[in-house]
């Protein structure tokens, strides 16, 4: 039987790899930081599961880039870039907010990843790096409600009809209108 070769990385799948690493490895970092510091038995879980991704990450990625004979970046390392015996920095609801935004994040960039990649192992990993931060992002958002800290997007009032833009005023005249400059 033949052999099956493997399509070498672009410029692009490694340009993504090597900034996820790089990512990976300063996230990990502020998490075993942050692990370190945690107080609330409710976050300490989210944290956990967002520091073993960034673990997980960091090996795949070593690998794929081993596997192909490439440079693996010169990331982040907590025993040279991190004190852990430092005083406690940040409240555990600012970590929780900052896990829950990292998710935000880490959903966009995957995607960006995904859309990028041309080999199928790397496509799905890019999925599994997906499917994962959007368990994070479930799990800081869940939490966020449940202890009244989420922030949610503003409301638009319920309109009755549609306005059309007729002069170049019209966000003074809108203003004007819903009576929002006196408030």
């Amino acid at each position: 039987m033949k052999e099956k070769k493997q399509i070498r990385l672009t410029s692009a799948e490694i340009a993504q790899l090597w900034a996820q690493y790089l990512n990976d490895s300063a996230s990990q970092c502020m998490l075993l930081y942050f692990l370190e510091k945690v107080e609330d038995e409710e976050i300490k879980p989210i944290i956990e599961y967002a520091a073993q991704l960034s673990s997980k990450h960091i090996q795949k990625i070593a690998n794929i880039l081993t596997e192909e004979k490439h440079t693996i970046p010169q990331g982040f390392k907590v025993e040279d870039d991190v004190n852990l015996t430092a005083p406690r920095l940040y409240s555990d609801t600012y970590v929780l907010q900052f896990i829950h935004q990292m998710s935000k994040v880490g959903l966009t960039g995957y995607a960006a990843s995904l859309s990028s990649t041309v080999r199928k192992d790397i496509t799905d990993y890019y999925k599994s790096c997906l499917v994962d931060t959007m368990t994070l992002f479930e799990m800081s958002k869940d939490t966020l409600l449940t202890k009244g800290l989420y922030v949610r997007s503003p409301y638009f009032p319920n309109l009755d009809h549609v306005d059309f833009v007729e002069k170049q005023s019209f966000i003074w005249d809108f203003l004007e209108k819903k009576d929002l400059l006196q408030q």
